[in-house]
């Protein structure tokens, strides 16, 4: 009997260390047919510093004064807009109008509400931005009144300008850029400005109009974005 039990455990360990040396063996094959044949594991080795390269390469724009108008344009149409809302109206790439918000926010010209992603933006009142509260503590508060009282009168003085209103865009003007439209579809904002006679910053703010009022309609992004008559 025990001559018997110890045969039986030997034969079942035996099949055990097979079954096992067959599944390694399956999958070290298998293994090496997916690499030999370019399988998802290479892809993704190759793949990767390719996109870490093209990370490094990226570079964005500086914001110019006609791209700080285009986005304070955009905010001024459409008050309490996310950062996501404006890009599409302003024309623009996301990136550059997130350093464009950032830079009229610190100068004053929009003030926001909400936080994060809920962030909303809206083009700040002509008085700037409002007066720090006073410190806490009626001490504090009737020693520190004067010093904020003065504070906020040299900061109206020094403080960033408030936003001054845009000049408004004449019909004549959008007329200059629909003929030229009209004539030739499928034009870049450089060349309505080549063929209108016209500068970046009066093409940048004619197209917003006519994008807003549905006049005109446009295919792809920032630069080479091209536009037509509806």
């Amino acid at each position: 009997m025990p001559n018997d039990l110890s045969a039986r455990l030997n034969e079942i360990i035996t099949q055990t260390v097979a079954a096992v040396e067959e599944a390694v063996r399956a999958t070290v094959e298998e293994d090496v047919v997916r690499l030999i044949r370019g399988g998802s594991t290479g892809a993704k080795v190759a793949a990767a510093p390719g996109r870490a390269a093209t990370k490094r390469g990226t570079r964005t724009r500086g914001v110019s004064e006609a791209h700080l108008e285009q986005v304070l344009q955009a905010v001024r149409d459409s008050p309490g807009v996310r950062a996501e809302g404006v890009a599409p109206l302003a024309g623009l790439d996301r990136e550059l109008v997130k350093k464009a918000l950032a830079k009229l926010r610190a100068s004053g010209a929009v003030r926001t509400a909400g936080e994060k992603r809920a962030t909303t933006y809206r083009v700040a009142g002509r008085k700037g931005a409002p007066v720090p509260a006073a410190p806490k503590g009626r001490k504090a508060a009737k020693a520190g009144r004067p010093a904020a009282k003065a504070k906020a009168k040299g900061r109206s003085r020094k403080g960033p300008r408030p936003a001054t209103k845009p000049r408004r865009i004449s019909d004549a003007e959008l007329k200059v850029v629909l003929d030229v439209l009209a004539k030739k579809p499928g034009l870049t904002s450089v060349q309505i400005q080549k063929e209108a006679g016209i500068d970046a910053k009066e093409a940048g703010r004619v197209l917003l109009k006519l994008r807003k009022t549905k006049q005109v309609t446009w295919k792809g992004e920032r630069a080479a974005a091209t536009y037509a008559v509806v």
